[in-house]
């Protein structure tokens, strides 16, 4: 295969040399180079970036500043084939995307690969080995040889940044290992690569690198698998909830919830001890746990607090984590009077309509099918006769959302559609 060299230089790395006989030492060696061969067949190179599979029907993992904008893309695999793949879902926050491989035209099966098994909540210690796969300054394009660092598992479930549940390493990481494998000796997914942390703000290694945890990714996958191609939203506090930080640790500043009746499950003064279950010692801490789970309606936020000499669990409504820009559907419309056929009475009436102006290239409006001239009748809805309807209609709707909109061609016939929010370029 193409990445024998790798292969060869992973065996060497995991090889249990211990001292023993002959035969012993080199079964052992040949169950090495069988784990370096599998680790570097997982491994995918994406856009500018790296990805590894986690399925054999053809799951891909990468960050989303890598590919998460893109619907579809070409990527290359480590036997060096080509294969088509299309996104599954996003999440911005936590910078995790899903992309599912497919058959190129004409084709009924997917070029070989091999995946890796995502490791469990116990798998995920401090001080172990670690190998991190990736695409360092895109220098493995030349010869499609990715490229391979070791190191030791620094930190689990660090809150660093959007990073909510993170692993820290030491195994050197560079522009290019975003979206990349963070494996262990055993072949298993520890997490996704995706940030360095440095005091001189230059993209190169610095000794600390970030990974998202497989315990997070565990968690958003089956939420990224089912979004349709969309974007995906994460937990927050709760609504109305104010935190402080003080020399003890985290304290609630205020609370004031849209539900009455948890007015009294909360006070200010309360010392915040945990959030969805992890110890918090600061604020941001306390932010970054809430925000550590795919949003769903009606999903709840579990904190332990102590008032006075007492501790005690509440639970709560979660927040919905805001995914930062300005959202947008890629359409502009104007004000416009029309001459419709009135049903009742087979006359022409003249009515007030909203009509499309602009459809911006590749937006959500452009790929539901909506045209310039086309009236737009109703958002979310409401039916719209003037522009400030649309801006009512749309109002507290945020990136993510999903909307559906009702128009008429001009030709006469009607269609409906629903669309998602997107960050505006």
């Amino acid at each position: 295969m193409r990445s024998r060299d790798l292969c060869l230089a992973l065996a060497l790395l995991v090889a249990p040399l211990a001292a023993g006989e002959a035969d012993a030492v080199a079964r052992a060696r040949a169950a090495s180079r069988d784990l370096a061969a599998l680790l570097a067949g997982s491994f995918v190179f994406v856009a500018d970036g790296s990805g590894v599979m986690i399925s054999a029907d053809g799951l891909l993992l990468t960050c989303h500043h890598v590919a998460g904008g893109i619907e579809r893309l070409r990527v290359r695999l480590a036997s060096g084939e080509t294969a088509q793949a299309r996104r599954l879902g996003s999440e911005p926050l936590g910078d995790l995307a899903l992309f599912r491989l497919e058959p190129d035209e004409g084709e009924t099966a997917l070029p070989a690969f091999r995946h890796v098994d995502l490791a469990t909540d116990a798998d995920l210690l401090p001080l172990i080995p670690v190998w991190a796969i990736g695409d360092p300054f895109s220098l493995g394009d030349v010869d499609g040889v990715p490229a391979v660092s070791a190191g030791v598992l620094a930190a689990v479930g660090a809150v660093r940044g959007v990073y909510t549940d993170c692993l820290v390493l030491d195994a050197p990481v560079n522009p290019g290992n975003s979206g990349g494998p963070l494996l262990d000796a055993h072949g298993r997914l520890l997490g996704i690569n995706g940030q360095i942390r440095t005091r001189t703000g230059l993209r190169a290694n610095s000794g600390i690198g970030l990974a998202i945890s497989a315990r997070q990714i565990r968690a958003f996958l089956p939420v990224l698998a089912a979004a349709e191609g969309g974007l995906v939203h994460r937990t927050a506090l709760p609504p109305g909830l104010e935190l402080a930080e003080d020399a003890d640790g985290v304290v609630v500043k205020g609370w004031s919830p849209a539900d009455p009746a948890l007015a009294a499950a909360v006070a200010p003064g309360d010392r915040v001890l945990a959030v969805a279950g992890r110890a918090v010692a600061s604020r941001h801490a306390a932010e970054g746990c809430a925000a550590s789970a795919p949003w769903a309606a009606g999903c709840t936020l579990t904190l332990r607090l102590r008032r006075g000499g007492a501790e005690r669990e509440v639970v709560l409504p979660s927040g919905r984590s805001t995914i930062p820009g300005r959202p947008g559907h890629g359409l502009s419309w104007a004000a416009a009077t029309v001459v419709e056929s009135d049903g009742a009475s087979g006359g022409k009436v003249r009515q007030e309509r909203l009509k499309i102006t602009t459809v911006a290239p590749d937006s959500p409006a452009a790929k539901a099918g909506l045209a310039v001239g086309d009236l737009l009748l109703e958002i979310a809805g409401r039916p719209l006769a003037k522009p400030l309807d649309a801006v009512r209609a749309l109002r507290g709707l945020e990136i993510g959302d999903r909307v559906a909109l009702r128009w008429r061609r001009q030709g006469g016939e009607e269609r409906t559609a629903v669309i998602q929010l997107l960050a505006q370029p």
